[in-house]
């Protein structure tokens, strides 16, 4: 279904792609759940993002708003140079971007590394909100919800993010190296989406490009910080379904939340 459109005024394709990015519009759980019901209603939309993998600035924010047209989350994705990364680190106090392709959903309109994508506590760039370009080729690409098409199913909707439009460089340093992109974005009510955070999608990550061609079914396990000891354990089956503590409402079959705040994951930092 097409949303009505997020982007008011004129908008210059041309200039938007020059800085990097464009931006047009497309037209078993636990047992206390959280109904779908108690979250905001939102608007289903699609929108589509044209964006170069080469620029050294890739900076794209869409805000998911509810039909009254009140802004209730924020898709920040961003990529580009270290250096734009580092800058953005210092000016928003993120550092959960890196290359190639970061995506945060946030909830409200602030920025922070607590992405709604991330699956556990670990840094939002070991979510599958982060696209890498090894990633997005071959059989890789075709590796169901860690390719080109995700899908995040939470808060009584589902979020999509697809990449497509590859398109390589003709010449110079990067010839023969994808050079632009295509970022699809969609949301649609699901009722049957539960969760606070992210669903795992039932399937495990692919342990490498060599390993793509074999699909895993299944979920790993998610890890949290142990708010007493700080030492990593797996999360409680409530964790999903907590809303974070600054949010303006907390659905009323959550229960309280046990670990802090993300941060980089048991994988590493």
């Amino acid at each position: 279904m097409i949303g009505s459109p997020l982007i008011s005024g004129p908008v210059s394709l041309l200039a938007l792609l020059t800085a990097g990015t464009a931006t047009a519009d497309l037209g078993p759980a636990p047992a206390r759940p959280v109904a779908a019901s108690e979250w905001p209603e939102m608007r289903e939309f699609a929108l589509r993002s044209a964006f170069r993998l080469d620029a050294p600035r890739v900076d794209i924010d869409i805000p998911l708003r509810d039909p009254a047209g009140a802004v209730r989350y924020r898709l920040i994705c961003r990529g580009g140079s270290q250096a734009h990364l580092d800058d953005v680190s210092e000016r928003t106090g993120t550092s959960g971007y890196l290359p190639d392709l970061t995506c945060i959903l946030n909830a409200g309109d602030r920025e922070s590394d607590a992405s709604l994508l991330s699956e556990d506590e670990s840094a939002a760039y070991y979510s599958r909100g982060r696209f890498v370009l090894s990633e997005l080729a071959g059989a890789c690409a075709r590796y169901p919800e860690y390719g080109l098409v995700r899908h995040f199913r939470l808060r009584g909707m589902e979020l999509e993010l697809s990449v497509s439009g590859l398109a390589t460089a003709a010449s110079g340093a990067a010839a023969g190296r994808p050079a632009h992109a295509l970022l699809v974005v969609s949301v649609r009510r699901d009722l049957s989406a539960r969760t606070a955070k992210a669903e795992q999608p039932g399937y495990l990550r692919p342990g490498g490009t060599a390993a793509c061609g074999t699909v895993r079914r299944g979920n790993g396990p998610r890890m949290c910080r142990d708010a007493a000891t700080s030492a990593w354990t797996q999360c409680s089956p409530a964790w999903e379904y907590v809303p974070y503590p600054w949010e303006d409402r907390t659905p009323r079959s959550a229960a309280p939340r046990r670990a802090s705040s993300p941060q980089a994951g048991p994988r590493g930092t």
